[in-house]
């Protein structure tokens, strides 16, 4: 069988990643829901601040990936933690669709928080694994 000219190895490969990445999220949401009975759309960008953090790290502040990665995973569970502490355990006796609309505005929170750091400098090279 003999593939179209424009499907290549790398967009097997790109796809095959955002997929991963797409079915990562899609086993938080259905994770946090089983447990708490809240469809949490702020599951991807809370991870997204951590991404962040991790490239600013080793990129702009050099500081080696397995540190970086450790503080920055230390970092996603606090910012967790004081999610659930100062939002979802606050509305717990609420109706299901406030808290539902809480965790959007808690991924425009985590959006916002990301925008805010500087972009890290450096173009991705030897030090940051790909």
């Amino acid at each position: 069988m003999v593939l179209a000219t424009w499907v290549t190895e790398q967009l097997l490969f790109d796809g095959a990643v955002n997929g991963l990445v797409i079915g990562l999220i899609a086993l938080g949401v259905v994770l946090v829901d089983r447990a708490s009975r809240v469809i949490n759309f702020a599951v991807g960008a809370m991870g997204v601040v951590g991404a962040a953090v991790l490239a600013l790290l080793v990129l702009s502040y050099d500081l080696p990936f397995w540190l970086a990665f450790v503080l920055v995973m230390l970092l996603g569970g606090a910012y967790g933690a004081v999610v659930e502490l100062a939002v979802v355990r606050r509305l717990f006796t609420a109706p299901r669709v406030i808290v539902l609309v809480a965790t959007i505005g808690v991924a425009g929170l985590s959006t916002a928080l990301t925008r805010s750091l500087p972009a890290p400098e450096g173009a991705l090279g030897a030090r940051y694994p790909l």
